[in-house]
């Protein structure tokens, strides 16, 4: 039978909490096992801790890291789901004017051409292939257009 100490079970359970959370999305799971890897640290540093005392520890550093911290790394990890006009970030998107290279109907995305590459672009009107389209902004990787102003 193998025996492993709490120390190596924290350290193994922090490790594996880490990993998983590279599986689930939501910066949710990594606190726990940030949490268990922080105690396998005193358990190695205090070995005889007892079991009542380390989960009590356990549990406040799960809940001080998930409240305390939650709020911030979301934003690290996330990227941004739109861009819109007069965005700092807008990285030039909205407001371009770009050609439809295949027709757009307001239930079924076309394509339009932006940058040498074609994007899907969703309107919420018809536009035929060959039309001028101004982009309002960009939604992950589909451009939100609309017919561009005649001048």
């Amino acid at each position: 039978m193998i025996s492993i100490s709490p120390a190596q079970f924290c350290l193994f359970a922090g490790i594996a909490l880490v990993v998983a959370e590279f599986a689930v999305p939501g910066v949710m799971i990594c606190f726990f096992g940030a949490a268990a890897l922080v105690l396998a640290a005193v358990y190695a540093a205090f070995p005889g801790l007892p079991f009542t005392a380390a989960l009590a520890l356990y549990i406040a550093l799960s809940l001080a890291m998930v409240f305390g911290l939650r709020r911030f790394l979301p934003k690290t990890f996330k990227g941004r789901s739109s861009v819109e006009a007069g965005d700092p970030d807008d990285d030039d998107v909205a407001g371009s004017l770009v050609r439809v290279a295949e027709a757009i109907s307001p239930d079924v995305p076309g394509k339009a051409e932006f940058r040498g590459t074609l994007w899907t672009a969703a309107a919420d009107e018809p536009v035929a292939a060959g039309e001028i389209v101004e982009i309002l902004r960009r939604e992950n990787l589909t451009l939100r257009v609309r017919k561009a102003a005649k001048t």
